[in-house]
């Protein structure tokens, strides 16, 4: 018999279907003690757990027991997944004690762990349940009243829930509030009836980092039976869940986790909004499985699709932005794409690129490069996947599928590759239809901006925006056309219309931009006299406001003062632009034929834009030297977003082949 100190000797698994279970089989001291046993995945029975790793630090351990009751050994654990056995065994709901673990399941010291990860779609498949384990309970009394407030919450709000299902994300749902039936709290929970300490306990349980996890969205999405565990009491997995979208609804007020974030108790880079967004989008397809007979639902999206739209999750190694969802995606198959964690991160990233690009009849594959981090590593390909900006630089995108600056959508194979020593050059069809003559720098929204918070922080985000927009007109020249023009750019959406209005469309669209530009600077104003802080903007934006209003408001400049309030009517233009501007991580340009341009990522002066067959969008590029360019960002160039920029000419005879590297 082996002493029990000693690590578990793991035996090599039976065949290429076998995965590891463990059975729980008391606690002593604090220690775990199970057994663990192997069996094909396909014969289920086992509960599967959803968890947080948390540190890597592994200070605890489980005690593994022969058939006989006698010890052969420890596993290490993490501080998280001791907490989670523990509960787990006195969880009185769990009648069955049978659980698949990743952490002790798989030897975290052998080459399995790929195989494992490989099968991690039909672990979750055909397990029993799958536990998603929240933490430990840490107040009894809290508690109680937190459940207590979760089941109110559910209940009232619960005949929303099909038609929310039916909406295809969170942004769509809040735009029509309107056409569901429950949109305020109950009288007894509404205003101060619930204490603020209350709702900051409901905000620090749904927005926990269970929601921030990449591998809750298969793990979730992939089982018809998924509740939580908190301490050692089930909840229902959807009563937790709606909550984040019923704050992002502002159905519970959003200030609540507002304060949270103001407290500090989420990382700077998180967003609660984007929790919210990821949150729904797994609910949805949560609801959608349980009304499917057998619940078995054929994935509709492709592996880009779901790494864009699951962008803001985390996960503690970069190669899962991929493994974590070839299982819910609809081309894994045909990529070929498997788990292999002996590669690194850029292999893995550069193979997948490449095989996306030999199986689609689009540029899809750019329009995502340009969401990536594609200019810090200089020896990696600027078309392909790579790793991720942090959150709180990640650029807003043109719209999939909203814009046609090319003549030709879609052709097979979009892209030819060519060896250039070490390095991967993507031959693309098309042409250079601009170049940038001038750049603003990026703009990125201030924490304070994105919670509401008037401090410093928020007024120097007012500043930077009124800096780039009057920087674009003051160069581009002062006009209502000019106005109109970087109005469009910041919405970035061609069906957006301005709200009932006197005069032309242009005339319409420049007012809304002209009050969105009075509300920066009177927001400005504001906080500048409540902070006693300098304003460095006032002069430029004032005069700026003022040159537009005659022609905005066609009054003689004496009829207008810079300290007017904003009316109801200019409020509501101020809204209709603030719901639908895509400003974040974007420069605002103008390029040599004197055309307003709105790009992500930094550009530079001499950057030039370049319209490809195949693609859905403008690109920038950047010259290298000899003839060869790397991909900077997308473009919206007002006026060449319909492909007037081949009006009268035949895209085969003027577009050439195109290096990027």
């Amino acid at each position: 018999m082996e002493s029990p100190n000693l690590h578990y000797n793991y035996e090599p698994l039976l065949g290429p279907e076998h995965i590891r279970t463990l059975t729980l089989q008391g606690t002593s001291n604090g220690i775990i003690s199970c057994t663990i046993q192997q069996i094909s995945v396909t014969e289920g029975g086992y509960q599967a757990l959803s968890y947080v790793w948390g540190s890597e630090e592994k200070l605890f351990h489980a005690q593994v027991l022969d058939a006989d009751g006698r010890p052969v050994g420890t596993i290490p654990l993490t501080k998280n997944l001791n907490d989670a056995l523990q509960d787990l065994w006195n969880a009185a709901e769990l009648t069955s004690k049978l659980f698949w673990i990743d952490q002790i399941c798989i030897d975290q010291e052998d080459g399995e762990k790929s195989h494992q990860v490989a099968l991690m779609g039909k672990i979750y498949e055909n397990a029993k349940r799958v536990v998603t384990y929240l933490g430990p309970v840490e107040d009894e009394e809290v508690e109680e009243e937190r459940l207590e407030l979760l089941k109110r919450l559910y209940n009232h709000f619960l005949p929303n829930l099909e038609i929310l299902s039916q909406m295809w994300d969170l942004y769509t749902a809040y735009h029509n509030r309107s056409s569901l039936p429950v949109s305020k709290l109950p009288n007894d929970l509404a205003g101060d009836a619930i204490s603020e300490e209350r709702w900051q306990s409901l905000v620090d349980l749904c927005f926990g980092e269970w929601a921030t996890r990449l591998w809750i969205v298969q793990e979730q999405t992939l089982n018809t039976d998924t509740v939580m565990l908190h301490g050692s009491r089930l909840l229902s997995w959807e009563t937790v869940a709606i909550i984040s979208m019923l704050f992002y609804l502002d159905f519970i007020p959003r200030k609540h986790v507002d304060r949270f974030w103001r407290k500090g108790r989420r990382p700077f880079e998180e967003n609660p909004w984007d929790i919210s967004e990821s949150i729904f989008a797994i609910w949805r397809t949560y609801r959608l499985k349980r009304k499917t007979p057998g619940g078995v639902i054929t994935s509709s999206r492709d592996i880009l699709s779901n790494m864009f739209r699951f962008q803001n999750l985390q996960c503690r190694d970069h190669r899962d932005r991929i493994y974590a969802l070839l299982a819910i995606s609809s081309d894994a198959l045909e990529l070929g794409i498997s788990p292999d964690y002996s590669k690194s991160p850029q292999k893995i990233f550069l193979d997948a690129s490449i095989s996306i690009i030999n199986h689609r009849k689009d540029l899809v594959m750019l329009n995502f490069a340009c969401h990536m981090d594609n200019l810090s590593d200089f020896t990696h390909p600027s078309w392909a996947i790579a790793l991720p900006q942090p959150v709180h630089l990640q650029p807003n995108l043109l719209e999939p599928v909203t814009f046609r600056p090319h003549p030709q959508p879609n052709v097979h194979p979009p892209a030819l590759l060519h060896s250039r020593g070490k390095s991967s050059v993507l031959i693309v069809r098309g042409r250079i239809v601009d170049r940038i003559s001038l750049a603003t720098a990026p703009l990125y929204s201030s924490r304070s901006f994105d919670l509401g918070i008037g401090d410093a922080a928020y007024m120097e985000t007012c500043s930077q925006y009124i800096g780039a927009l009057s920087d674009v007109l003051y160069n581009l020249g002062i006009t209502l056309e000019n106005a109109a023009a970087l109005c469009r750019a910041m919405i970035l959406n061609p069906t957006w219309q301005p709200l009932q209005g006197q005069g032309s469309l242009t005339d319409q669209t420049a007012y809304h931009f002209w009050c969105y530009l009075r509300y920066l600077a009177r927001s400005i104003e504001e906080d500048t006299l409540r902070l006693g802080l300098e304003n460095h903007t006032a002069v430029r934006s004032d005069q700026l406001i003022k040159i537009l209003a005659p022609s905005i408001l066609r009054l003689e400049i004496d009829s207008f003062s810079i300290t007017n309030k904003l009316s109801a009517i200019e409020d509501n233009a101020v809204d209709h632009v603030w719901k639908y501007a895509y400003m974040e991580g974007r420069s605002f340009c103008i390029t040599k034929e004197k055309r307003v341009c709105s790009c992500s990522s930094k550009i530079e002066s001499g950057d030039v834009i370049a319209a490809f067959c195949g693609a859905d969008r403008l690109f920038v590029l950047r010259p290298t030297g000899g003839g060869r360019y790397r991909l900077v960002g997308d473009a919206y160039v007002d006026g060449l977003m319909f492909g007037e920029a081949y009006e009268g000419v035949n895209a085969d005879e003027v577009d050439y082949d195109i290096g990027l590297i």
